[in-house]
C-alpha cells in the first residue's frame, strides 16, 4: 500500500492574525497541499498532498471559538448544532488553533460564514 506523504510545517503566523493564517492555508491549498484534520499543535501544521487532478479552489475560514480550544484548555471540537449548519452551507470542519475553530470548503457557491 502506497501511504500519501505528508509535510510538517511551522505556521507563519498567529492564530489571531485571522487574514495572514486564511491566505496562508489558501497558498497551500493552491500549491497542492490540504491541511489534515485535527493537525495543528501549537506552532506545527501538517498537511496531506491534494490529489492532483482536483483543481477546485479551497477557502479557509477561522470561526471564534468564544473560549480556549485545545485539549488542555478547553473543547476541540465545535458545537455540534453550529457544526451541523455550517456542514449544511458547505464549511467542513477541520481542527482547531488558538481561540478558532477551522473550516474550510471546496464549493465556490459555498456561502461565506458571516455573511448570513
Amino acid at each position: 500500500m502506497d501511504k500519501k506523504k505528508k509535510k510538517v510545517m511551522l505556521t507563519p503566523c498567529p492564530s489571531y492574525d485571522i487574514a495572514g493564517t486564511e491566505g496562508w492555508l489558501e497558498e497551500m491549498a493552491g500549491a497542492g497541499w490540504l491541511l489534515c484534520k485535527d493537525s495543528i499543535f501549537g506552532i506545527w501544521a501538517t498537511f496531506e498532498p491534494r490529489d492532483p487532478g482536483d483543481t477546485r479552489p479551497v477557502r479557509y475560514r477561522l470561526d471564534p471559538a468564544g473560549e480556549a480550544t485545545g485539549w488542555i484548555f478547553g473543547s476541540s471540537r465545535p458545537d455540534g448544532e453550529k457544526a451541523e449548519g455550517y456542514r449544511e452551507m458547505g464549511w467542513e470542519y477541520v481542527t482547531f488553533h488558538g481561540e478558532f475553530y477551522l473550516y474550510r470548503t471546496f464549493d465556490p457557491e459555498a456561502v461565506e460564514l458571516f455573511e448570513l
